[in-house]
């Protein structure tokens, strides 16, 4: 570590350099330069298990990550190959209702797009208010509903670096209608079309 100091002020605790020294970190280790990130859920961190060729980092190993205290997240960084295609998958997350600060829970991400990292794709169990859901169904996101968001929380408060990305990213990119297709397609492909719906995320 370099030993940039983690500032106070709730709104600059992860600045861009030192966010950047933890992709340098992760990428002095690893030969790995993926574009596809994958952030592990509740029931899906055995996906992780899957790559092969891995390099495997602890939470608790990688400088100012925080550990995770849900059951059943590992708490590791992983890249490797999924189907010989490169990822960086996150198995575990952090969550706000464990105390952490949304910037906190937001940073892996940054940390990603300095990895090099282009399209994310993140799975979580939740509920579901639709009638013809069933427990296990997949539903690929096409929409959000950010309560939080109503109540003035969201992970863009404070200071805004560009090299981040914009102040106001436009939404209406955010869940890729050409990756949902292929969703689609592939889930036909497998037979499981009638398991896997779209639907919005609140």
């Amino acid at each position: 570590m370099k030993g940039i100091r983690v500032q106070e002020n709730h709104f600059s605790r992860y600045p861009y350099d030192l966010i950047k020294e933890i992709a340098d970190h992760l990428l002095e280790r690893t030969e790995y330069r993926p574009k596809i990130g994958i952030i592990c859920g509740s029931g899906l961190g055995t996906l992780a298990e899957s790559l092969t060729d891995v390099d495997i980092f602890d939470y608790e190993n990688i400088p100012y990550f925080p550990s995770t205290t849900v059951e059943g997240h590992a708490g590791r960084m992983v890249f490797g190959k999924l189907r010989g295609v490169p990822v960086m998958c996150m198995q575990g997350r952090f969550h706000y209702y464990e105390g952490h600060s949304l910037e906190k829970c937001s940073m892996p991400i940054r940390v990603m797009k300095l990895s090099g990292v282009s399209h994310l794709i993140i799975t979580n169990a939740a509920g579901g208010l639709n009638p013809i859901y069933n427990v296990g169904d997949i539903v690929v996101i096409k929409d959000h509903l950010n309560l939080m968001g109503m109540a003035g929380l969201n992970p863009l408060l404070g200071p805004n670096d560009p090299r981040f990305g914009p102040r106001f990213p436009a939404m209406n990119h955010a869940y890729n209608p050409e990756l949902r297709l292929i969703a689609k397609r592939i889930a036909k492909e497998m037979g499981i079309e009638k398991e896997v719906h779209e639907g919005v995320y609140t």
